[in-house]
């Protein structure tokens, strides 16, 4: 929320429900976190707000949109959004010889399920036998991201140059996806979720 919205900790307000607000954990954690302790919500039932949340979003989704009375049409919809998702690339090496590697973010931040992203990459010579690691997280360093799977292609020529389609998405039910193809010959490998 910092980042991509310019809100400091001080300005969030965090509100626990359901099973989070009976974990002893969760609040010191937050206050830490944040500054400041988690909206009491008083005499509130926390369970009592999932359902209510499950079931104001059942009604948009069976709500038909309205109308104004000048006209304007006014859809109602809620859209999960999710983290991006890149793979771990080969970015040469700095001036004293050590290796650069780069997270490569192909499905970016606040992405809709249902959208596939493809991007294009190329082998090296030798390199017959391809890793890849997938991280969840924008950022171009890999050390300010999390593993979270793998695509492991094998049998490919040992040719430079050879171009691999890696393709990543989130389906209906918010589970991440992904394979890599390689262009010529169709290998395919898919991806394997780590956690």
């Amino acid at each position: 929320a910092e980042a991509p919205h310019e809100v400091t900790p001080a300005e969030m307000v965090v509100i626990t429900c359901g099973g989070a607000s009976r974990m002893p954990a969760v609040a010191p954690m937050l206050t830490e976190l944040v500054g400041h302790q988690p909206l009491a919500l008083g005499r509130l039932n926390p369970e009592r707000l999932v359902v209510q949340g499950a079931a104001y979003a059942a009604y948009l989704a069976e709500t038909p949109a309205t109308s104004t009375p000048d006209g304007e049409v006014r859809d109602r919809m809620i859209i999960d959004q999710f983290r991006a998702v890149g793979i771990e690339t080969y970015g040469g090496e700095d001036a004293s010889g050590k290796e650069l590697w780069a997270n490569d973010v192909i499905i970016p931040e606040g992405a809709v399920a249902g959208m596939h992203y493809t991007a294009k990459f190329q082998t090296v010579e030798g390199e017959d036998d391809i890793f890849l690691t997938v991280y969840q997280g924008a950022d171009a360093d890999p050390a300010n991201c999390e593993v979270i799977g793998q695509i492991v292609l094998t049998g490919l020529p040992k040719k430079a140059g050879e171009v691999l389609l890696v393709s990543l998405w989130y389906d209906a039910c918010g589970i991440l996806n992904g394979n890599v193809v390689h262009e010529k010959s169709g290998i395919e490998g898919q991806l394997k979720i780590l956690r």
